[in-house]
């Protein structure tokens, strides 16, 4: 393969690349450490050889994943000597008591999931592989959020898989890179069709309500470490096709339901009922086709204006929020980063979150169900997606039978004692309550609105 000479040369990184970046510094507000997805799992007849070599394939196939970001901004694809074989990490754990097994799985869970992946170094993903039994393996897998978004992380698992089936496969060209397109982006913004898109937000930026004012401990700065808590609902696949089938009879998108969802729920404990959350989505492709298959983190976000002050009732509310949602996404273009340092500069610069309560859906297009495929038997052990500038990160991902699992990441260091679980709580309950009957209870039950009172005292800034 011919090393192009163009991909030493410096490219921008994306708004939502830029703004993780800026996030991993001690000086922002639940910030102070390394955006990052970890992933453990329990596999069955694992070949460590051909996993490298599939990678290294993929390596060869994607310049991007040859990329590092550079400290004072930037991005740089490294040239394809030196950079293989993939250093994949493999430890022989079947000598060790149970006991000395689990301390060295623990090792290794808390080093990359707590400390994560350094984006200046090279690879932006580390893979460590550990043997237990003869055919029982557990591997840990660490990304850095500004490699790759969750599509892409999902086609190139895609591949992974075809290539460590079968190392001859011949997988389809690849059109185009992550560097031609964000190059091709950073120009499209001197365009006129991207200044009608900033117009739209323009005129609202004065209007636009700020995030959900929940109660808080205390002031966020003093936050250190900056810890998220994961709490899952799952929805089994036969929950979540009533779910499905509850938001089509009212003509809302299931993923725009679930939004709502968390919308009722936050506004359960806000002081007031209008706020804008911040919602993520991978909506580039589908605003400039080009982009189509191209790896890299082309996620971005925008703000998203609820108002639960209005509408008759639950489906109301959320067919409300799908019509916003659908024109702002008309003009994504322009991301929630470009929106809030605007925002900023009219109403006074901070170090604190704008947007803190996150929406992602990372659910892939149902299709049919295939032939089993004949892979090594493979269970999720434990997860987490480590996020700066966030309070409650909600996240929805496909689940093994075929079913939703509902995430919420949350830095319970942040709210009164028993606020998290609370909220977490009611929102199980409007999901189950969805699931079974069509339609969405009180998020607060009349027995906790005066805690939601006494914790809505004012308490000083936050």
């Amino acid at each position: 393969m011919t090393t192009d000479p163009q991909s030493r040369e410096t490219f921008p990184l994306t708004d939502l690349q830029a703004g993780y970046l800026v996030g991993s510094s001690r000086l922002i507000e639940l910030g102070g450490f390394r955006p990052t997805m970890y992933v453990e799992l329990d596999v069955v007849d694992f070949d460590p050889e051909r996993a490298r070599a599939a990678v290294d394939r993929l390596i060869d196939r994607h310049e991007h994943l040859r990329t590092v970001v550079l400290a004072d901004g930037g991005q740089r694809v490294l040239p394809d000597p030196g950079v293989k074989p993939f250093p994949l990490a493999v430890t022989d754990l079947t000598h060790l008591s149970p006991a000395e097994r689990e301390t060295a799985l623990r090792e290794v869970r808390e080093r990359l999931a707590e400390q994560g992946v350094d984006p200046t170094g090279w690879p932006l993903f580390e893979v460590v592989a550990q043997r237990l039994r003869r055919h029982r393996w557990r591997l840990h897998l660490a990304m850095s959020l500004l490699l790759l978004d969750s599509g892409s992380t999902r086609h190139l698992l895609g591949e992974w898989w075809q290539l460590y089936q079968d190392a001859r496969t011949a997988l389809p060209p690849v059109a185009r890179t992550f560097r031609e397109s964000i190059r091709d982006l950073v120009a499209w913004q001197d365009s006129e069709p991207y200044r009608e898109h900033w117009r739209y937000w323009e005129r609202r930026l004065d209007d636009l309500p700020d995030a959900p004012q929940l109660p808080l401990a205390g002031p966020l700065a003093g936050i250190d470490p900056v810890r998220l808590i994961r709490r899952v609902c799952r929805l089994s696949a036969a929950e979540w096709d009533l779910f499905c089938a509850a938001a089509r009879r009212h003509r809302v998108l299931p993923p725009t339901a679930l939004l709502q969802v968390f919308a009722e729920v936050l506004g359960g404990w806000a002081t007031q009922p209008r706020f804008c959350l911040n919602v993520l989505h991978q909506n580039l492709p589908a605003l400039h086709p080009e982009l189509s298959g191209v790896v890299g983190q082309l996620s971005a976000t925008l703000p998203l204006e609820v108002d639960l002050g209005t509408g008759e009732d639950f489906w109301e509310r959320a067919r409300q929020v799908q019509r916003q949602l659908w024109r702002d996404m008309a003009h994504s273009d322009v991301t929630a980063v470009r929106i809030t340092r605007e925002l900023a500069a009219r109403r006074g610069w901070t170090s604190r979150a704008a947007l803190p309560y996150v929406f992602n859906s990372m659910l892939a297009p149902r299709r049919p169900a295939g032939p089993a495929l004949g892979r090594p038997v493979c269970r999720q052990v434990d997860s987490h997606l480590r996020t700066p500038q966030v309070l409650v990160d909600n996240q929805l991902q496909d689940a093994p039978d075929g079913g939703v699992d509902c995430i919420w990441d949350v830095v319970d260091d942040a709210f009164p004692a028993g606020l998290a679980e609370a909220a977490f709580a009611a929102y199980e309950r409007t999901l189950r309550a969805l699931v079974e009957t069509g339609t969405a209870p009180e998020p607060v039950p009349p027995a906790h609105r005066a805690m939601v009172a006494r914790d809505n005292a004012p308490a000083g800034p936050p």
